[in-house]
């Protein structure tokens, strides 16, 4: 980090003004996230995985954030698409997004899941990796959004 600074990584109330989704169905999928992200990362000191929005409005977005040291955020970046496409989630068209005053390096692309459009949005810096996914969405209307989005979960200070 620049000068010394800390990195931090929280779950917010709201997520560009949606809601926080709290029900037992993605209590269990952000969980095993959170779980997942403490292990992957050595040295990791937080993470979180959370859903928010509207469902019924089509308008959601899945949050998972680790702050941790990263010796090489472009090789994570990398590391983070290749380990979706792995797992089955095959992301296209990926280009670079701009990261906002936070930094670091950021990519996002097109996906889709059971017939739902997806925009995976994945960020990576020296203290921190993170990714954000818009539901019934696509990487072009999410870029907008997404140094925003990126600003309410990490904070450096």
């Amino acid at each position: 980090m620049p000068g010394g600074s800390v990195l931090t990584v929280s779950e917010p109330k709201t997520l560009g003004g949606r809601p926080h989704l709290d029900n037992a169905e993605f209590s269990a999928v952000t969980g095993t996230m959170e779980d997942s992200l403490l292990t992957s990362y050595p040295g990791a000191s937080t993470s979180f995985g959370a859903f928010y929005g509207a469902p019924p409005k089509k308008n959601m977005v899945m949050a998972i954030a680790v702050a941790a040291p990263i010796p090489d955020p472009a090789l994570e970046l990398d590391r983070n698409f290749t380990n979706m496409s792995l797992t089955g989630l095959a992301v296209d068209d990926v280009a670079p997004v701009g990261t906002g005053s936070l930094g670091g390096v950021a990519r996002c692309g097109n996906s889709e899941t059971s017939g739902i459009d997806l925009a995976v949005c994945v960020w990576s810096d020296e203290g921190s990796v993170g990714m954000l996914v818009w539901y019934h969405s696509s990487a072009t209307r999410a870029k907008a959004e997404f140094p925003v989005l990126r600003g309410q979960i990490e904070k450096v200070g």
